[in-house]
């Protein structure tokens, strides 16, 4: 290791070796991040798919374009803003709330009916 004063610092300079170990262990974490990232939105379409999330909010959407129900017109009768609604329709909202998916469909001049279903 190579030490350099600048000012008061002191500038420790990694040698080659080090430099190439710590490249090595960068790009690894790097790798792991990734795998890590991907591994979330895996679980996270899982959840959507399983729960039923994805199915409902799709069923939202088609009524309210059966309707003629523009999303700026949602958005006064709802409470929500235009891009949140948005969002909620592509599924870019990961996790929405009983409450939402509620306001939406009483938006819409619907109500929303959950039930329990026994696995097949």
């Amino acid at each position: 290791m190579i030490e350099k004063r600048k000012g008061n610092r002191v500038i420790h300079e990694p040698s080659e070796a080090e430099g190439l170990k710590n490249q090595q262990m960068m790009e690894e974490e790097a790798r792991g991040m990734e795998a890590n990232k991907q591994r979330g939105r895996e679980i996270l379409q899982e959840r959507r798919e399983g729960s039923g999330i994805l199915a409902t909010v799709q069923e939202l959407k088609e009524k309210r374009e059966e309707l003629g129900i523009t999303l700026s017109e949602l958005a006064k009768k709802t409470g929500m803003t235009p891009s949140n609604l948005s969002r909620l329709e592509n599924m870019q909202e990961p996790n929405p709330t009983v409450e939402t998916l509620n306001k939406y469909a009483t938006g819409i001049g619907h109500r929303l009916h959950i039930s329990i279903v026994a696995n097949s």
